[in-house]
Order: structure tokens, then C-alpha cells, then sequence
């Protein structure tokens, strides 16, 4: 099974490799902005749409993990534009690619507690059904991620 990991070399695209370094497993992914020294690891910006469209259509994966981001709550206050273009942007370049060369790809999409803001739930739990309380860029993004992919998956 062919595995796409954007964001691998992150920190939860690290213990992902971990997890599922296997012989039925073959493992893509990307990283920026650093070259990385892992094998099937490509340096990669997920705003560029011919940089997503050829390693998806190449590689046609089963699994798609999607990990990149800018998760910095200071960074994405001090850099709008970037943050809004990696998080929104990347993910519809990514989606885009999948429904195009991968459309029978399981996808996981990872989302943020921070786009339901300060919880009311009693002893911190947070459940799917909560209303959303955006107060950052990040948690905006996020949101917005999330809501692209209803729309695609």
C-alpha cells in the first residue's frame, strides 16, 4: 500500500513514518522548508499545484495523511498571508490532486482543538458536535480545512 504523508518530517509526520514503517507499506512525503535525508521524502510546498499534481499523480496513493501546516498560533498572527496560503490553499492543491489522480484514496485530515476556541465542556473534553469558536488565524485555517474536506471527501 502506497502512503502519502504531507508534512512527514513534523513532528506528528515522525511518529507517523514510525508507526507504519512495514514492508506492506511504501512511504511518501514532503517536507519544507529543510531538504530531507529520508528516502521517498520530497522536499515540497503544498501551495505549489505542480508540485502536488506530479507527486500524487505519480505516485497514486491509498493512504494520504494530511500533516503540513502552519500550526504556529504567534507565527500565523504575524504571517496572515502564509499561514492562510499553506493551510487553505495546500489542502485544496492536495484535495484537488487526490479527486483528480487518486480518487479511491482513504484520506485523514488533521484539524486543530483550537478551532473550537475555549471550551464550555466540563473537564476539557471536546466532542465533534461542539459549536466551533475561532479566535486565531490558525484556528481559522483549520476550520476551513475541515470544511474543505466534507466538500471533497
Amino acid at each position: 500500500m502506497k502512503v502519502f504523508i504531507t508534512g512527514a518530517t513534523g513532528f506528528v509526520g515522525c511518529y507517523l513514518i514510525e508507526l507504519l514503517d512495514s514492508p506492506e507499506y511504501t512511504i511518501y512525503g514532503t517536507s519544507f522548508p529543510e531538504r530531507p535525508e529520508a528516502e521517498n521524502i520530497f522536499l515540497m510546498d503544498v501551495r505549489s499545484e505542480e508540485e502536488i499534481f506530479g507527486v500524487i499523480k505519480e505516485n497514486k496513493p491509498g493512504w494520504v495523511f494530511h500533516l503540513a501546516a502552519v500550526s504556529n498560533v504567534k507565527h500565523s498572527w504575524e504571517k496572515r498571508r502564509e499561514t492562510l496560503e499553506i493551510n487553505i490553499v495546500g489542502t485544496f492543491n492536495l484535495f484537488e490532486a487526490i479527486r483528480k489522480f487518486a480518487p479511491l484514496a482513504r484520506v485523514l485530515f488533521v484539524s486543530s482543538s483550537d478551532v473550537y476556541g475555549v471550551s464550555s465542556a466540563t473537564g476539557g473534553a471536546l466532542c465533534e458536535e461542539e459549536p466551533t469558536q475561532t479566535v486565531n488565524p490558525y484556528a481559522y485555517t483549520k476550520l476551513c480545512g475541515e470544511i474543505l474536506s466534507r466538500f471533497y471527501l
